[in-house]
């Protein structure tokens, strides 16, 4: 099974309303979400590379003039979550952002997270002890094509360029596997800091989003041969741009100014997700093609019976 889903960049709310430290249409500006293109301002992202397709630095600030997450070197462990939008309006969809705001900035800069009473449910899982690690978490956030439908009037602000990703010839799709909302990628360097990201985030926002479908995966370890290679025996990203260069990242993956993009998308980017599903054993032919003949059942060779001598009637018998 194939599934795929085109991200591009996030829509802001025109009122351009400031919350607490960061405003609706610049959270908007800085983010990429399952389903939807990166932006500028949102995530989290590795300092420094080791040059064996991993990273062991401290990921940047989560605010930036891009989400440095979307250029950043592979963590170890990943999650990749589209989720489907259940606000019911404008002002529900802003509380819905804001608070992805307040959490990745909480889990990406780290600290104790704030009590909320002997009365009320514990502030945190505590599977990554009473305070959360600093630096060891990179956020991504996206808003897909069908952000911008009439539901919260965003149609005017949807990025040029984005569009649901078209059915390809021989895909085989699951509609629940395919398209979202919002999407969201975190990654980190081990899976406790990942899941604990996801659960938080999908606990805080339960009352205006929900998951449609996730994806978890990993990178492989670094290998004395160099670029670590993935399961099916290639070598990932030999060929990828160098994402220390300005230039080549404005060039090929940051949209620029005079690009026909709305003002607000610049410094973002778009994102392209596709899952693959491939089964080699029992895979259905291709169209136009004949069925292959069916397999001839083995044939079975019964071991020869041992057999053991006659008994001989005894004279008393024969008469």
């Amino acid at each position: 099974m194939n599934t795929h889903e085109e991200f591009g960049e996030k829509a802001g709310d025109k009122t351009g309303e400031v919350t607490a430290g960061v405003g609706r249409r610049r959270f908007l500006r800085g983010a990429a979400l399952a389903g939807a293109g990166l932006a500028a301002g949102g995530a989290a992202s590795p300092t420094a590379a080791t040059g064996t397709g991993t990273d062991t630095s401290a990921v940047a600030s989560f605010h930036g003039t891009h989400q440095q997450s979307a250029t950043a070197k592979p963590r170890r462990c990943t999650v990749f979550t589209s989720f489907d939008v259940t606000a019911e309006n404008r002002t529900e969809l802003a509380d819905l952002l804001r608070t992805l705001t307040d959490r990745a900035r909480l889990l990406t800069a780290g600290g104790t997270p704030d009590p909320v009473g002997v009365t009320g449910p514990p502030a945190d899982s505590g599977i990554l002890g009473a305070q959360l690690p600093s630096g060891a978490l990179a956020v991504t956030v996206g808003a897909g094509a069908s952000l911008f439908d009439d539901r919260f009037g965003l149609g005017k602000s949807k990025p040029r360029r984005l569009t649901a990703m078209p059915v390809f010839p021989d895909d085989d799709l699951k509609s629940e596997w395919c398209h979202g909302d919002l999407s969201l990628h975190l990654h980190a360097d081990d899976t406790g800091t990942v899941l604990h990201a996801l659960r938080d985030m999908a606990r805080h926002t339960r009352g205006g989003m929900q998951v449609r479908w996730r994806m978890d995966g990993f990178t492989s370890p670094p290998r004395a041969s160099g670029t670590p290679r993935n399961l099916l025996g290639f070598k990932d990203g030999t060929a990828n741009p160098d994402t220390d260069s300005a230039r080549e990242m404005g060039r090929l993956v940051w949209v620029g100014r005079g690009t026909d993009e709305p003002d607000w998308a610049v410094g973002g980017s778009y994102q392209v997700v596709r899952l693959v599903r491939w089964t080699r054993a029992g895979a259905r032919p291709r169209a136009g093609r004949p069925p292959p003949p069916p397999a001839r059942p083995a044939r079975r060779t019964p071991w020869p019976r041992r057999r053991g001598p006659r008994a001989r009637p005894s004279r008393r018998d024969r008469s």
